[in-house]
């Protein structure tokens, strides 16, 4: 089993932690883009070319391939695990220190106490936190969140069921937290998109209940309009929260 990083923001690890109807899945571009179709998504042996010049069957990897392409997934396969990174503050006597916080002695290859971080996720930073620290500097052991991979499969953005898109956790509420935690730029062009000025704020949160609309506005708060418009080929993965705090 492998143990791979994936960043996610705070109304999606809020979706994750919740106790009812839970965020189960997860879906991220593909990179680069395949140029055709995929066949599958599973394990297979790419071909290589050894030192002869000879065409060889490579080591064994999970990914997506068609019939002249091959593409590894960087998030793992089914069985691995992912541990979560998010926004967080150490306390301030950390702040004029350069990299992450060590892990605490008394704690050292286990999870830390709450105590000693605190998550973005969680609402307005203690006293005691320090600076604001961006999620992909978070090291393993502040890790609160770890995910099982469930399955792994490939399609295209907009492919996707309305009991897929509960599944990533948008609903109105996350679609809101989303839109205030987003740049200007991402809330114009989700204004532009549904036929708003772009500069009439909030028009579209609150505008619509469906599935679909919910999906488009949220892809679009945090990967752009383009990356919508483009419906490009996305790993989605499902997976199961265990452990964690």
């Amino acid at each position: 089993m492998k143990e791979i990083p994936i960043l996610f923001s705070g109304p999606m690890i809020r979706a994750i932690r919740r106790d009812v109807s839970p965020k189960t899945q997860t879906r991220r571009v593909m990179r680069p883009q395949p140029p055709s179709e995929p066949i599958a998504c599973e394990w297979f042996h790419p071909t290589i070319v050894d030192r002869h010049g000879e065409e060889q069957p490579g080591p064994r990897t999970f990914g997506a391939h068609g019939e002249e392409w091959s593409q590894r997934c960087p998030y793992g396969a089914p069985g691995d695990r992912l541990y979560v990174r998010e926004a967080w503050r150490a306390g301030h006597h950390w702040d004029e220190r350069e990299g992450a916080p060590p892990a605490p002695e008394p704690f050292a290859g286990r999870p830390a106490p709450n105590t000693m971080i605190h998550y973005e996720a969680d609402g307005p930073a203690p006293d005691w936190a320090g600076r604001y620290r961006h999620a992909r500097f978070m090291p393993r052991w502040a890790s609160r969140v770890d995910l099982s991979i469930v399955s792994i499969r490939v399609e295209r953005v907009q492919d996707i069921s309305d009991a897929d898109i509960a599944a990533e956790g948008v609903d109105a509420e996350a679609v809101e937290a989303l839109w205030n935690a987003a740049t200007r730029k991402r809330r114009r062009e989700v204004n532009e998109a549904f036929g708003y000025g772009p500069d009439h704020a909030g028009a579209v949160v609150g505008s619509s209940t469906r599935p679909r609309d919910l999906w488009r506005i949220a892809w679009t708060l945090i990967n752009g309009a383009k990356s919508w418009d483009e419906n490009g080929f996305v790993w989605a993965i499902q997976f199961a929260r265990v452990g964690g705090r």
